[in-house]
Order: structure tokens, then sequence, then C-alpha cells
């Protein structure tokens, strides 16, 4: 049973998600999700309270999608902080910009229906896995040892993903995207090294 309903409940977020992404999160209806991924109406609500209570598992598809994206793209392996960092950058961007109608509704979803405890815990897999590139950034002098590499992690996230949305859902689109990744780079790294 419980690989059944993990199964449904992956059909479910499968379905939502490509819905979303093509008609936006109000243009859905959960007779749409259900029928999409071949389910049973009633059995949305096994899973799910109501469309908005979707948020919280979206979120950790989206960061797992991310987390999948970086390992296949070797963006831990990177020896140089520039490389690292450019990585994660382009990465943020890319899942931002793919993501950009489901991002909108889950910062209304998750903040509306669910507690931002809820939220953090969903990112703490995602922190955890970039504090390890941190700690070696860290050891290696090209991050300062005298901040806490966790909360290192959370603001180079903050400032990226805050980059990338304002860039992709405040439709700022009319200026060079590749122009704010460098800027963004060279704060980033500027942040990063030691003061004299």
């Amino acid at each position: 049973m419980k690989k059944e309903k993990s199964q449904k409940y992956e059909q479910l977020l499968d379905a939502a998600i490509t819905l979303i992404k093509e008609k936006g999160y109000d243009n859905t209806s959960i007779s749409q999700i259900v029928k999409r991924a071949g389910l049973a109406q009633g059995t949305f609500y096994l899973y799910f309270s109501s469309k908005a209570a979707l948020a919280p598992g979206i979120a950790e598809r989206i960061l797992q999608d991310a987390m999948a994206r970086g390992e296949k793209q070797g963006l831990r392996q990177a020896a140089q902080s520039e490389d690292f960092l450019q990585g994660l950058i382009d990465l943020v961007f890319e899942i931002t910009q793919e993501y950009q109608q489901i991002i909108t509704f889950l910062y209304s979803g998750m903040s509306y229906y669910h507690s931002l405890e809820r939220w953090e815990a969903i990112y703490d897999p995602y922190y955890l896995w970039l504090e390890e590139k941190f700690e070696e950034f860290q050891k290696s002098g090209k991050l300062r040892e005298n901040q806490e590499t966790a909360t290192m992690v959370q603001f180079t996230i903050g400032v990226i993903e805050h980059s990338a949305e304002s860039f992709y859902l405040f439709k700022r689109e009319n200026r060079d995207v590749d122009k704010i990744k460098i800027d963004l780079l060279s704060f980033i790294l500027n942040g990063w090294r030691k003061s004299a």
C-alpha cells in the first residue's frame, strides 16, 4: 500500500506541475489534475486537502530537480569558487525560468496555507547539499573562515534566488540576463572574500 500511495502522490504532483506550467495556477482545477494523473477524483483528497495544499510537495520536487541537475552538471565538483558560483547562478536562473508559474503559486500557497518553518524544512536538504562545498572553500581560504557555513549558504542562495525571481517573476526581462549574472557573481565573490 505504501508504494501505491507514493506512486499516486507522485502522479498527482507530476500532473499538477505540468498543468500549472501550461495553464497557470488559477486556470488549473483539481479535476484536470486527477484526469491528467489518470486517477479518480477522490484520490486527490487522500493526499491533499485542497489545491493549495500541493505547495509543499511541489516545492520539494523543484528543489530535488535543482539538486539532480546540479549533480548532473558536476556543480559540486567545481574546483574554483568562481566556477562553482557561476554554475549555481546559472542553475537557479534556469530553474526559476522553467518553473516561474509554479514559483509564483508556491509563494502565495506556502505563505497563506503553511508555516514559514515548513518552507525552511523543505529547503534544508538543498542547503545541506551545498554546505559541503562551502566548507571546502572555507578550508582552502576561498571563503571567509569567520562566517558560519550554514549562514553563508542561506545568504548566497537567497541573493541568487532573489535576482532570478526579480528577472523572471517581476518581468524585468528587458534587462540583460548575462549582465545580471556577471554582476551577481562579482557581488557574491566580494562578500565571500576575506577582509583585509
